[in-house]
């Protein structure tokens, strides 16, 4: 199976380096790891934890948890949250 493109804004290593193949692409899009340069992103990263500890404190899972084991365990654990 073959990509018909692809769009990247992290790279490994970081900075991608000058003469890798991806760079020499037509279908490959890379943009600088900068997204969080903004004012929405900054707004973002300040209230999010506010709001995630409240959502926990609410008896509601947060919406950045990313582990699903976790949740099961606590599940086991202190029974089902909402």
């Amino acid at each position: 199976m073959a990509l018909a493109g692809e769009a990247l804004d992290v790279t490994e290593p970081e900075p991608i380096d000058p003469g890798d193949p991806l760079l020499k692409l037509d279908n490959v899009i890379i943009t600088p790891h900068s997204a969080h340069f903004s004012i929405p992103a900054y707004m973002a990263q300040m209230l999010r934890p506010a709001e995630e500890i409240a959502r926990v404190f609410k008896g509601e899972w947060p919406i950045g948890l990313l582990n699903p084991q976790a949740k099961e365990k606590y599940n086991r654990r202190w029974g089902k949250a909402q």
